[in-house]
């Protein structure tokens, strides 16, 4: 059998079935209706298509597999051959009719393939068909073949083709690189030479037992021809059309193995991390109904390797008085796709009682939460600490309140501050769950007073009496005096710590300094997110990122724990934006209504494909604002098109200045469900936040800040019809000679 046929016969091609697409090159109608009636009417699959030179070029020849040309064409237009061999010069090209005046001979050696004589009766006109249709097909045979061969020496892997007794007779280029043989060398061989774990008679014992059609898989080790021996993993076919061959395509598995060397040091790793944090981890599947633990959980229970846990005994193990708070946290987790986070205590399998702290992440397709995956911790000793602590820190705090006196605590050295309640009593701000440093403290102390304050504490680590009496601006906004006083250790003559009180001595204006207050948190919160919690965050994902790639097993909970990390990543990332726009601010200018609508339309449409947007925007519109602005647009956009429910959201635009407020009003109209009543109510101020009342997100907060902060008024409007957001800015009167620089983009 040749390369050629054994290569169709292996692709599944019927060769004498399959349809042939026939080309008629002709100018006469006449006869071309006479052609084409004997192929279409042929038992042979023939589909036929009718051209003149003049369109000929038109038809692609690949989508040709055959020729048709009428001898007296030939004669009338001499240059019909060349043009018919240029467009199309491996295909088959049959001669219908005697072309006289060219011949026979001068057109066969001109690239006819084949000549066929006018036909007159049914046998010779079936004849002629089948003869067509014959040449379509080997024409068909031979792209085929050479496209196999492309796609075989394309393939990304090594493969070769071997016989029963393991002789190469074919191999792609991938699989001389990677065995090291050019390929007339490696075509010399046979697989026992390059395999080194089996022997010819072992390898043609196993391939024999191959059905046809059936693929084996097997690992080894192969030679190079340098000498080097490396594994592989190789996928066996025998032939349907051809057993006495197989085709195999050959992996090198040396990072696989090294990353299953990895997984197992990272798995012992997990197991000694858990063995020292007294921690564990589980899976429930409820699509199979399944329970998983991993070691550590099953430490912590008691049991051995070889329990088998199912649903209804893991709730067994938890206090009865616990349970229906983890039913209900799970139940939550299935239906609504919420992680939960809880404290409870477990009863082992010696009936000890242990406090754990159990956290939980679900896993969704399509909507339904298919696993719920967590880790459990025993926090026993934690706990019992904690209680001791809060006993100790409750009687110290009833005694500083009835004196009206805090103490504090500060490591010199690393400029770590401790407050006890009562401070942050006297300070008039919350208590933080961290320790403070000087910075934070001099934040609160009175602009007036701060450089009194830095001298005597400067003193005092020099061996000066620290005993000062100065303002603090608490977190009430009240301008407060305190007495501050302190005694300081010293090793070898350098400040080590220092221990101190604060006694309140008057209060003033309460309102104003709370606000300030709150503003440095921000401030101080933001550096910690900036820096720590988002360093933090990209480790968690990187090591996520080397686990989703290395491990199959685990590479769903990696997943997750990078799509959880990411939207943290985005948290951090627009807190950090919002910090910017209030912390920072921005020169007010002319801005031009216009051209801040443009450049936020022209950032969604680099985030968003699928919406519509109209803008009406009235000419010469200036406002008196920042470029932030544009941010307040971009924000509203983005939340319009990101909740919307609707198949294609709709954004409309438009500005208009209202003379009677002197203002400029810009709307935003869509077609969503709307923004809820609470949280519309919080962003306008109707109703008082608190910590059970909030909003789903940073978005609109920015919206609203920046629209305060240049004196702009924001309104919602909800119907059945969508939500209008309407920003009434400040109108710019005076418009600037030359339009300002390009507002910033984020």
């Amino acid at each position: 059998m040749s390369d050629a046929s054994r290569e169709n016969v292996d692709s599944g091609e019927k060769l004498s079935s399959s349809r042939v697409v026939t080309l008629v090159v002709s100018d006469d109608h006449e006869q071309e209706t006479a052609v084409r009636s004997t192929l279409e009417n042929a038992p042979e699959p023939l589909d036929v298509l009718v051209t003149d030179i003049d369109t000929l070029a038109e038809y692609a020849d690949d989508a040709v597999d055959c020729l048709v040309c009428l001898g007296r064409l030939l004669d009338e237009h001499r240059d019909a051959l060349e043009a018919i061999t240029e467009h199309a010069p491996s295909l088959p090209v049959i001669c219908w009719g005697m072309p006289e005046r060219l011949g026979l001979e001068t057109a066969l050696e001109a690239g006819i393939t084949d000549y066929v004589r006018s036909p007159q009766t049914d046998d010779q006109r079936r004849i002629a068909a089948r003869r067509v249709h014959a040449h379509g097909n080997r024409y068909q045979a031979t792209r085929a073949a050479a496209t196999y061969r492309s796609i075989f020496e394309r393939l990304p892997d090594a493969v070769v083709v071997h016989d029963a007794t393991g002789d190469y007779e074919r191999a792609n280029e991938r699989a001389t690189e990677l065995l090291g043989y050019d390929r007339s060398t490696l075509l010399e061989k046979s697989v026992s030479e390059i395999e080194l774990t089996t022997d010819a008679a072992a390898l043609e014992s196993q391939l024999t037992r191959c059905d046809p059609g059936e693929t084996i898989v097997v690992t080894g080790r192969n030679q190079r021809a340098d000498g080097d021996v490396f594994p592989v993993r190789v996928n066996i076919r025998r032939l349907e059309a051809d057993p006495d061959r197989f085709i195999a395509s050959i992996q090198e598995i040396t990072e696989l193995k090294a990353r299953e060397r990895e997984l197992e040091r990272n798995l012992d790793l997990l197991e000694k991390m858990e063995e020292l944090t007294n921690a564990g981890g589980w899976e429930v599947d409820y699509e199979r109904e399944t329970v998983r633990w991993t070691g550590g959980t099953r430490r912590l229970v008691g049991v051995d390797a070889a329990y088998e846990p199912t649903l209804e005994t893991t709730l067994q193990f938890f206090h009865p008085d616990d349970r229906p708070r983890l039913e209900s946290a799970v139940k939550t987790a299935i239906v609504d796709g919420e992680p939960f986070d809880e404290q409870f205590r477990l009863v082992t399998v010696d009936d000890r009682v242990r406090h754990v702290r159990v956290r939980g992440d679900p896993y969704q397709v399509n909507g339904y939460t298919t696993r719920v995956r967590g880790s459990i911790w025993d926090i026993t000793d934690r706990k019992a600490a904690e209680d001791e602590l809060r006993q100790r820190e409750a009687h110290l705090s009833q005694a500083q309140s009835v004196a009206e006196l805090g103490s504090w605590y500060k490591e010199i050295a690393t400029d770590v501050i401790h407050w006890s309640d009562e401070v942050y009593e006297i300070y008039g701000i919350e208590k933080r769950t961290g320790p403070i440093d000087h910075a934070f403290f001099m934040e609160h102390v009175h602009p007036d007073d701060r450089e009194l304050v830095n001298r005597k504490w400067d003193a005092a680590k020099r061996g000066d009496r620290y005993d000062v009496e100065h303002r603090i601006i608490t977190g009430d906004g009240e301008t407060k005096w305190v007495r501050q006083k302190a005694k300081i250790e010293f090793d070898d003559g350098l400040p080590t710590d220092a221990t101190g009180v604060v006694q309140d001595v008057t209060d003033r204006k309460a309102y104003e300094r709370r606000l300030e207050a709150q503003n440095e948190q921000l401030d101080v919160l933001n550096r910690i997110i900036r820096h720590d919690l988002r360093n933090q965050l990209n480790v968690i994902d990187g090591y996520a990122a080397v686990l989703e790639e290395h491990s199959d097993a685990t590479a769903p909970l990696a997943t997750e724990i990078r799509t959880v990390t990411e939207d943290l990543l985005e948290m951090a990332e627009e807190i950090r934006t919002a910090n910017r726009l209030l912390v920072e601010g921005d020169d007010y200018h002319r801005v031009d209504v216009e051209a801040i609508v443009e450049a936020a339309m022209a950032s969604v449409r680099d985030e968003y494909d699928t919406f519509t947007c109209a803008c009406s925007i009235d000419d010469g519109l200036w406002v008196r604002g920042t470029n932030a602005l544009e941010i307040a647009l971009e924000q509203i956009v983005e939340n319009a098109i990101e909740h919307n429910d609707a198949a294609t959201p709709r954004v409309e635009i438009s500005a208009e200045h209202c003379s009677e407020t002197d203002t400029v009003s810009i709307r935003i109209a869509d077609n969503g469900p709307g923004i809820p009543d609470s949280e519309r109510e919080l962003l306008t101020g109707t109703r008082e936040r608190s910590q059970i009342e909030h909003s789903s997100g940073l978005g609109l907060w920015v919206v609203n800040w920046i629209v305060s902060s240049v004196e702009g008024t924001l309104g919602f409007e909800t119907d059945d019809d969508g939500t209008v957001v309407t920003l009434e800015l400040p109108s710019a009167t005076d418009r600037p000679h030359t339009k300002p620089g390009e507002p910033s983009r984020r």
